[in-house]
């Protein structure tokens, strides 16, 4: 069978079509997902009927064998669990009770259902089928670790079910091979023995039976299609052969195979190979696609800044800019025509312009807006290549500086419309830290990385020159510039303060030094006589009266008293002394700190610092950073606090008025007047932005957004060709589906369709502005697997914690808690629990808060309290009890000489875990590190660092042990362990202890997600398309794990039965490996030997030799 690419979109003309996924089929009767709801159909197609209308997701509908009941899972009580109702219509049923994810895979011809679930104990994405009675509630797990998907053969005695694949990372590609490629399992039920794996090509998902012969999903011919093959794995045959839009969530019954084939649902017949498109109506409003109101746009704010003339702020939310004041005036919305999305807003010095980034003619120009909000404004720009990152108009009104993803800074003159690059060789990727403007406007400060560049550096341009030089050194980083009022100053920030902390390489858990409270603050003169307002007094140049009296000295210090002479020149526009132009650095006398931005007046300057008392993880809602005022003055000069709780500011460019954002989001905005101190009284400040609404229309909004999406990804992918799609007929084949969305998870599901063009990993699509249900439901945990007992709940196993940290247990293992294993809840606040379900039911919103449990034990009851946590803390708990249970797996194994760590993913807390695990056991003669399952992120090369450092000499003083140097190294050997799921930074780590010889990897192949990003890109609704950008390659220049992952150096496979009974062969080669590399090179105690007295032939110490193994010779 050929299959048909036209372009799905076709029959979007019919107003009642939607787009349709998650099909599936009983006999005549058709189920799938359209609107986020449940709709039933039949197979002839035709109007279909709405089963369900929660608002929230509703996914994967399955219609019982008897066509009666159907089955879906429904986010609508909080964690998405499986429901049932009656295809009649009535009330859902919920039928699981995980409190963790569920993915429904179908009913069993006695009416129970199959389902997967991540909810046991162990590491992240470790799935396990299992069945439920829907009637009784009564579950039984089928004894297999990572089955993900299965459907039984015959009469139930054979499973056949699928292991990994790019479900579990949410990777996009039509053609995957890295190591978590989907793989194909037979098992018998009666448990006699292992599973088998079958032999398949390429990766394979969806294992469906009919006829004695397996039918799976495979991308073996580049392209996912639907293959078949006996249930030995022989006789493989290509059953369809799409290479355009290709099948998804496919489901067979009686012989017909329905799935989704771009917005449509297709069904293959079997029998003759024959498919045709089922021709769906929907009965609807499509309530998703009506215009509706955005009652909030900050919590999508992108970008903000104060109006030329102080007045407004200008904010850019969800591609809608508007400028807002803090008294009656009204709030002006900027209106484009068709509505495209702008980005980076803001006005001209006057405030008669509002300028923004548009891409309403197909690429990002620049585009001028009346500020009073009338017409649909005018394209300035007529070059758009690329990404466009910010504007900065100057403060004359004549030009606008911006920049590009390209590493270009160019200089838009809006009287003859000319747009000039003027700055190249930047690093691209991310907009320049920041570009600033002199106050006459013949100059410009850029902060940026250049190529060549080891860090941040500020470059200065000549508007009337047409030069440019940069200005700071390469040796310090260097940033925030901002002119002085004057123009004869150009102040910034710059990192050249370093006092170790520690300081010294003693101590417990000492990683080396760092460096805090590094920046300081510079200004260089930019001409010869400029006079700097903090010069100290001297005899030379004494104290003015007004300074005797306190009064700051000011940026009028430029025109007064040079130290050598008078320098009356009233000039507003001094030209810059390019020569010797480094030799004119001063240094403003405050104490260092951590600063992050900097900002100018005639009086003073402002610089945003970190608050020493409030820690990036507060969770009260404050900015981790404030505001600083220092008067310009020369005696006496000191930082003082402006405000608290700011997480960013904005001067106009005259510095009279000051934009303030409040809160760690920065949403709460201030407008001031730019003096010493914040105002007491702030009620005439507050910028009204509670007030803002505006209306959106979805329909082009997602239309915006698809483009958006496609446009990103020519800009910033990794590979420029595209890994040889034709990009322009990608955008064509999958924009077309665009008029078939009917909400916005259907758009999530085009971009994912897209996305699988490039075959790229780091793929995933998610978030934006999904519908949710209208009354959240937040589940709760006490940290402990329950079962259900004859007369209450009991608990069969509370997770595990470090006992060192009683603030990291569970509910049930805190302090004060009376619960043990064995218990049975009979109660919660005092009302009667017999079942599982309600228990949870009764835990619902209850986190964070006292809640008192009934428990019986040993026929006694008595009561305790407890606080229960969110289910992602419950994820972390069951995780961390995995993790410790192997660390005492490992401990019993080897009588103690050998320990383990695990490393859940490559993150801030990651460090401070590995450092909390690994200097508690960097003494053990062996240590396993174990990566499986990491979820990658960024600090590879901390952990590297500390495994490369070596023991390589002892000090032994009298009565002491001895210590090695380098301090608190391990001399162990080392064993990493890798599998399917290591990702992204997880590999990167596993592929540096290969590349350095560190140690063996014993595993699997890793997942192969080896192109980083940066995350920055992001849909004007807060959704996220990832884009791969950063692809690694090994110092001869060899392209690094994408698409393939890292292979061990001793491959062991996790039986899935074996495993799921406990086995873990992949820890116990690790622990044999190393008890074996104990036997041949057995770590030796360190002792020294004896000192030689001076009267002996050789009375002094012996010569330093090179050392095979450093840490064991």
């Amino acid at each position: 069978m050929v299959g048909w690419t036209a372009l799905a979109g076709s029959a979007a003309a019919a107003s009642n079509v939607g787009y349709y996924r998650d099909p599936s089929l009983s006999g005549q009767q058709l189920a799938f997902v359209a609107e986020g709801d449940i709709w039933l159909a039949t197979l002839e197609g035709g109007a279909a009927r709405r089963l369900t209308s929660t608002p929230g997701a509703e996914t994967s509908p399955f219609i019982s064998p008897d066509g009666k009941r159907v089955a879906f899972v429904s986010d609508r009580d909080g964690p998405p669990e499986v429901y049932v109702m009656p295809t009649a219509g009535g009330l859902p049923k919920r039928v699981t009770f995980e409190q963790a994810t569920v993915r429904l895979r179908g009913w069993l011809p006695d009416g129970r259902l199959l389902y997967a679930t991540d909810g046991g104990v162990g590491p992240t994405s470790q799935w396990r089928l299992k069945i439920v009675n829907p009637d009784t509630g009564k579950t039984q797990p089928v004894p297999l670790q990572d089955a993900i998907d299965g459907h039984f053969a015959g009469n139930g005695r054979t499973l056949f079910f699928t292991r990994f694949g790019l479900a579990l990372t949410g990777d996009n590609a039509r053609v995957y091979r890295g190591g978590a490629m989907g793989q194909l399992w037979r098992y018998a039920m009666n448990g006699r023995g292992e599973a088998q794996r079958l032999p398949t090509k390429g990766s394979v998902s969806a294992p469906m039976v009919w006829h004695h012969r397996l039918y799976f999903i495979s991308d073996a011919d580049g392209h996912p299609n639907i293959w078949s093959t006996r249930f030995d794995g022989k006789d493989r045959r290509q059953i369809t052969h799409y290479t355009g839009f290709t099948p998804r969530s496919p489901m067979l019954n009686d012989g017909h195979i329905v799935y989704q084939l771009g917005a449509d649902i297709d069904c293959l017949n079997l029998a003759d190979g024959k498919t045709r498109t089922v021709p769906l109506t929907l009965a609807s409003d499509f309530r998703h696609r009506q215009p509706r109101w955005i009652d909030d746009p900050m919590q999508d704010l992108e970008h903000v800044s104060l109006s030329g003339d102080g007045r407004r702020a200008v904010l850019t939310a969800r591609g809608h800019v508007a400028t807002i004041g803090t008294n009656a005036a009204r709030i002006i919305p900027i209106s484009p025509e068709n509505a495209p999305r702008l980005r980076a807003a803001v006005t001209g010095p006057k405030g008669r312009w509002v300028y923004a980034i548009s891409d309403a003619t197909g690429v990002q120009e620049i585009w001028r807006f009346a500020a009073d909000g009338s017409g649909h404004g005018k394209a300035l720009t007529h070059n758009g290549v690329g990404m466009r990152w910010s504007l900065h108009p100057s403060p004359d009104g004549g030009f606008i500086a911006h920049d590009d993803n390209r590493g270009n800074i160019w200089l838009l003159n809006l009287d003859s419309g000319a747009d000039r690059k003027i700055l190249t060789g930047g690093m691209g990727g991310t907009a320049a830290d920041a570009i600033r403007w002199s106050p006459n406007s013949q100059y410009l400060a850029v902060a940026w990385q250049k190529r060549g560049d080891e860090r941040e550096r500020i470059s200065l341009y000549g508007v009337r020159e047409h030069r440019s030089a940069v200005v700071t050194d390469d040796r310090y980083k260097s940033f925030a510039p901002a002119f002085g009022a004057g123009g004869r100053w150009l102040y910034f920030l710059s990192d050249r303060r370093f006092v170790p902390t520690p300081a010294s390489p003693w101590g417990d858990r000492n990683l080396g030094p760092a460096f805090t409270d590094r920046t300081q603050i510079f200004a260089l003169a930019l001409t010869p006589k400029a006079a700097f307002g903090f010069a100290p007094p001297t005899e030379l140049n004494p104290l003015e009266p007004d300074e005797k009296q306190g009064k700051p000295s000011g940026d009028s210090a430029d025109a007064r008293n040079a130290a050598s002479g008078k320098d009356n020149k009233t000039d507003a526009a001094p030209r810059v002394a390019w020569s010797g132009l480094s030799g004119r650095l001063w240094q403003v006398p405050v104490d260092a700190g951590n600063y992050h931005d900097l900002g100018v007046t005639k009086k003073r300057l402002y610089v945003l610092a970190d608050n020493p008392s409030v820690s990036e993880q507060d969770h009260d809602g404050k900015a981790a950073t404030r505001l600083l005022s220092i008067e310009i003055k020369r005696v006496d000069v000191k930082a003082k606090t402006y405000s608290d709780n700011i997480a960013g500011f904005d001067l106009t460019a005259d510095g009279k008025r000051l934009l303030l954002a409040r809160g760690k989001d920065g949403h709460k905005l201030l407008i001031v007047d730019a003096s010493a101190k914040l105002p007491q009284d702030l009620s005439s400040a507050h910028v009204r932005t509670g007030d803002w609404r505006f209306e959106i229309d979805p329909v082009a909004e997602w239309h915006e957004m698809f483009d958006d999406a496609w446009r990103m990804h020519r800009s910033a992918f990794f590979d420029p060709n595209m890994r040889g799609a034709d990009w322009n007929a990608v955008k064509k084949r999958y924009g077309a589906l665009v008029d078939r969305v009917a909400d916005r998870r259907d758009l999530s599901d085009v971009l994912a369709q897209m996305k699988t063009q490039l075959s790229a990993m780091h793929s995933q699509v998610y978030g934006g502005d999904v519908d949710k249900p209208t009354h959240p439901v937040k589940g709760a945990s006490l940290g402990a697997h329950l079962v259900q007992a004859t007369h209450g709940v009991r608990i069969a196993h509370i997770y595990r914690t470090d006992p060192d940290l009683p603030e990291a247990a569970g509910p049930l293992a805190r302090p004060g808690v009376d619960a043990r294993n064995g218990d049975v809840i009979v109660a919660v606040n005092g009302q009667p629990v017999t079942r599982l379900g309600g228990l949870y039911d009764a835990l619902r919103n209850e986190v964070g808060h006292q809640v008192l449990l009934t428990i019986k034990r040993d026929g006694k009851t008595h009561k305790t309290v407890v606080e229960p946590v969110d289910l992602k803390q419950d994820a972390h708990l069951r995780y961390r009890d995995w993790a410790i249970g192997n660390r005492e797996k490992v401990a019993r194994a080897s009588h103690g000489r050998i320990g383990y760590l695990h490393l859940y993913a490559m993150v801030a807390d990651d460090a401070a875990q590995f450092v909390r695990d690994f200097k508690a056991q960097y003494r053990k003669q062996g240590l396993i590190i174990d990566v499986r399952r990491n979820r990658g992120g960024d600090i590879d090369s901390w952990v590297l660092d500390q495994l490369m450092r070596r023991p390589w000499m002892f000090w032994k003083s009298r009565g002491a042990d001895p210590q090695v140097n380098m301090q608190q190294a391990t001399r162990a050997h080392i064993v990493v362990l890798t599998d399917a799921l290591t990702y992204s930074d997880g590999e990167t780590f596993a592929a540096g202890i290969k590349a350095l010889g560190i140690a063996p990897l014993i595993g699997q192949r890793t997942a192969g997600a080896g192109v980083w990003l940066s995350d920055s890109h992001t849909l004007e609704d807060g959704g996220h398309a990832r884009i791969a950008e950063f692809p690694q390659f090994e110092i001869g220049g060899r392209w690094l794990v994408e698409g393939r992952g890292i292979s061990p150096d001793i491959a062991v496979v996790n039986a899935p039965h074996a495993s799921y009974e406990g086995h873990d062969a992949q820890l116990t080669r690790a622990i044999r490996y190393l008890e074996h590399q104990l036997q041949q090179s057995p770590i030796k105690p360190l002792k020294a030997q004896k000192i030689p007295s001076l009267q002996g032939d050789h009375p002094m110490a012996h010569p330093v030799k090179p050392l095979t193994h450093p840490a064991r010779d």
